[in-house]
């Protein structure tokens, strides 16, 4: 389409047929042009020959069957309009896969850390500390065996010949941890059949020596126990004074 005001050879022949197509519906150049709508390719027909290019488009504008050119500063505001519409799109899709992508990230090192962090670093098991209390005196009023601390690995038993002992609940064949069996006055270990007396002597099955003893002794007005020191018969330490106490 041809750029900028008709040529000035043509003005006066344009302006003529657009006044008298308004007053007499157009003679029959601008009528077939209003009636059937015609294209610029029509309209070039209908003028001469030699007519040159822009008498064309200012025939269309002239009959109303073409609107007028944008001009050159309406063009590039428009085409910067899309320009920046589709930056915008752009950016903002851009942003989005960037987020996305930083939220994956982000997680992938969570795991990644946490499995490096369980790896690297030693387990450390919760276990009850080694000292605590076990009662008061009156609490062990009878000989006999006292199974209230064995969560903790501990029997507090009361012998018949006047001493207050605590006996580990570690087997010494495997490390199981036996039953007191009231009935038959023993300890006896379910995994192999070992027995101990009341005392921690072993007498049947594979135990290849007594139950241990663990150091005990008052504070206070309470008993207390420390399983961080303990005292083996085979080796004449119960004979020990911290692996005992009188009653």
């Amino acid at each position: 389409i041809p750029e900028g005001p008709p040529s000035p050879k043509w003005a006066g022949l344009l302006t003529a047929s657009h006044t008298s197509g308004s007053r007499s519906s157009g003679g029959p150049a601008i009528a077939v042009m209003r009636s059937a709508k015609a294209p610029a390719q029509m309209i070039a027909q209908l003028l001469p020959k030699e007519a040159p290019p822009d008498a064309v488009w200012a025939a269309s504008v002239g009959s109303g069957f073409a609107r007028p050119r944008p001009s050159v500063a309406e063009r590039i505001r428009a085409r910067a309009e899309g320009v920046t519409r589709r930056e915008i799109s752009l950016v903002t899709g851009v942003s989005i896969v960037l987020a996305v992508a930083w939220g994956s990230l982000v997680a992938v090192g969570g795991v990644l850390a946490g499995a490096l962090q369980s790896f690297m670093v030693p387990k450390v098991t919760k276990e009850p500390p080694s000292t605590f209390r076990v009662g008061r005196l009156s609490d062990f009023p009878e000989a006999g065996v006292y199974e209230t601390h064995k969560s903790k690995g501990v029997w507090v038993v009361r012998l018949r010949e006047g001493k207050l002992v605590a006996i580990s609940t570690t087997c010494t064949h495997l490390g199981c941890i036996p039953n007191w069996l009231a009935n038959d006055n023993k300890f006896k270990c379910p995994c192999h059949g070992s027995g101990f007396y009341v005392s921690g002597v072993n007498f049947e099955g594979p135990a290849p020596r007594p139950l241990e003893r663990i150091k005990i002794y008052t504070e206070g007005e309470f008993i207390m126990v420390d399983k961080s020191m303990k005292f083996r018969q085979e080796l004449g330490q119960w004979t020990n004074a911290a692996s005992y106490l009188l009653v």
